[in-house]
Order: C-alpha cells, then structure tokens, then sequence
C-alpha cells in the first residue's frame, strides 16, 4: 500500500473520528507565523501551509480560531514523503495519529482522545509489527505485545488501566511459554521458568 493511499486511508477515519466525537476542552494556539493561510469556506476554516526556504512543502492542515482542526500532514524535507498524519479538534490532538520514515513505512499508530493516549497503539520496523498494546485515557489497559526481528511473539504484559494485573509471558522460538508470572494489582503473586517435561511452573522465589 502507497504512502498516499494509506494518508487517504486514515484522512477518512480521523475525519469521522472528528465528527462523532464532542469536545468542549480548549487547545492551544497555532503560531501562525511562516504559514501561508487560505480561506477555504464558511464557518472561518483556513488552510494553513508551512513552506521550507528552498520552496518544498514541509506541512499543512486546517485551522479554525487559530487552532488546528482536522487532519495535519508534515513531510520529510529530503523527498516530499509523508511523516506525520495527525487528527486535531479544536487544538488538541484528536483521532488518528500515524508516523512515517523517509521510505515510506508506516512505524507508529497511535490514537488520541482530547491530547490523551486512547486506543490501539503499534510501532512498526520495516512493514512488521515491533509492540502493540491499548491505551485507555493515557494508561495502559489489555493486553501488551511484542515481537522479534522475525515477527515472533516474544513477550505479552496484561494491563488494567495501567498496572500489571494478569500474566507476563516470555515465548520460545516454537512459540511455547518459557517463563510466566502472574501479577494482581502490580504485585507479582507467582510464577517462575516453565518446565518443558513436566509442563509445570518451577517458582523462582
């Protein structure tokens, strides 16, 4: 999937992020110095554009009162490629948020509520998944994932809003438990290495 098709992609989820969601908090100001700024209809929406002195575009997005609304496009000054897509209301990040390297490659989704970490979070290395994990209003919340240089699950980490509360598991080659413990509201209650033959867990306490 191109860089341009996957901005399209998220253009379209930010926006109806933005419309189904009511927010009456307050954002900060847009310093709109160095932008070129348009009107583009009612309701006194403008675009703004950042230029780079040699001409290339370095970002653009709509501002309304002097705040960032809608989605926010920043590019790499080397080649024009895409690196930030960011979804704001009323100054505040808002919806999705995706970052880009100078390939192209997608590596960070992440998703905001008001300025606040709220929903799927995933980093990316080379179109494959490194971590991915929830957020809930700013705290960690489900189920922690990562993964090896090969795309094997290697670790998971079970949240509730923010503390260690379930399993903590390291994975084998083969995909098997090699070492768990169990954790109730961020304490570690038990666990160890897990023994192949027996299939039984040998407490390392």
């Amino acid at each position: 999937m191109t860089t341009k098709w996957m901005a399209f992609k998220w253009f379209c989820i930010v926006t109806g992020i933005l419309i189904l969601t009511c927010c009456t908090s307050s954002g900060e100001k847009i310093d709109t110095y160095g932008y070129k700024i348009y009107d583009v209809g009612p309701g006194g929406l403008k675009l703004a554009v950042r230029m780079m002195a040699d001409g290339k575009e370095l970002e653009r997005g709509f501002i309304k009162g002097n705040k960032k609304e809608g989605v926010w496009t920043v590019y790499h000054h080397e080649n024009n490629f895409v690196k930030y897509v960011t979804g704001y209301l009323n100054g505040m990040k808002n919806g999705a948020h995706l970052e880009f390297n100078d390939r192209g490659q997608l590596e960070l989704e992440a998703n905001y509520v008001k300025d606040v970490l709220h929903g799927p979070f995933v980093k990316y290395s080379f179109n494959r998944i490194l971590n991915k994990s929830y957020y809930f209003m700013g705290k960690l919340d489900g189920t922690y994932e990562e993964y090896n240089e090969r795309g094997q699950l290697q670790r998971t980490v079970e949240f509730n809003k923010g503390i260690e509360d379930g399993y903590l598991r390291y994975y084998g080659e083969s995909g098997e438990i090699t070492i768990e413990y169990f954790y109730e509201n961020g304490q570690r209650i038990s666990g160890g290495i897990i023994e192949k033959e027996e299939n039984t867990v040998e407490s390392d306490e």
